[in-house]
């Protein structure tokens, strides 16, 4: 089964020769590069041992953020553990990537990363990664109309309404995004009560997967799949959406009024 990764805060890992981060990462996998890969340095070995939830450091490029062309769509996967700011080569990458993007050939858009910019849960709740990563990149995902984000990071499932700045939006400009986390690990327990106007559905309890089918050029159809430790078999109407995708032939980057309400 083909597979397309993303680095997450388990694989940051400090070589024990070079102090080099992200090392094993790098070459386990082959994704399609930009560039060869820039890997930073760890100043102690347990600056970069898992979890990380804090870490900032380097790794630009090779497997780190890339974009997959796969149909009708664009996958635009990116690093949650190296910089997102401003005027970062991810930052920077990523608005040029975007920017080319053509909706008529590829109508829909969808951002990959390891953990979400929109976090229920307590556990990573105001983490420096997902914070600086929602404040640079979230208005260009609304700019270009990015239709759906998804993550893991947390072992469980949540997904969100469209959202923007914290605000539900009915107008089909903003991404939804999808945690999509409980492939199988043990539970991560979560008493927080979930009362975040923009969270559509969450789950701590099951195990499973979602399955994304693009309908048309207008429709796509997430499902997920799930079953709880009790049970083999596969619980059904746990969730489901359509995405409809409102980039039409006319690019938002060129809409003035776009780029007043959402500008970077």
């Amino acid at each position: 089964m083909p597979l397309m990764v993303t680095p997450g805060n388990h694989g940051i890992e400090t070589d024990c020769c070079d102090w080099s981060i992200f090392k094993s990462y790098e070459h386990r996998f082959r994704m399609p590069q930009i560039q060869p890969a820039v890997l930073g340095y760890a100043c102690a070995e347990r600056d970069t041992a898992p979890p990380n939830y804090k870490f900032a450091g380097r790794y630009d490029y090779g497997n780190s953020f890339y974009s997959v062309t796969t149909g009708p769509s664009v996958f635009i996967f990116l690093n949650t553990y190296t910089s997102s700011a401003k005027n970062s080569p991810q930052y920077l990458w990523l608005k040029d990537e975007l920017a080319r993007v053509d909706r008529r050939v590829t109508p829909w858009l969808f951002v990959v990363a390891h953990a979400t910019i929109y976090e229920p849960f307590r556990k990573h709740l105001k983490e420096i990664p997902q914070n600086t990563m929602k404040k640079a990149m979230e208005p260009l995902f609304a700019q270009y109309r990015v239709n759906a984000f998804f993550c893991g990071h947390d072992l469980l499932y949540a997904r969100t309404h469209p959202v923007f700045d914290g605000k539900v939006k009915v107008d089909g400009r903003t991404p939804m995004y999808i945690t999509i986390g409980n492939g199988g690990v043990a539970h991560q327990h979560d008493s927080k009560p979930h009362d975040e106007p923009w969270l559509a559905s969450w789950d701590w309890l099951s195990y499973g997967f979602g399955t994304l089918t693009l309908v048309n050029a207008s429709h796509a159809y997430w499902e997920t799949k799930f079953h709880n430790n009790s049970k083999s078999e596969i619980v059904s109407g746990t969730d489901s959406v359509y995405i409809v995708n409102y980039a039409d032939t006319v690019m938002i980057k060129e809409s003035k009024r776009d780029k007043e309400i959402y500008r970077d």
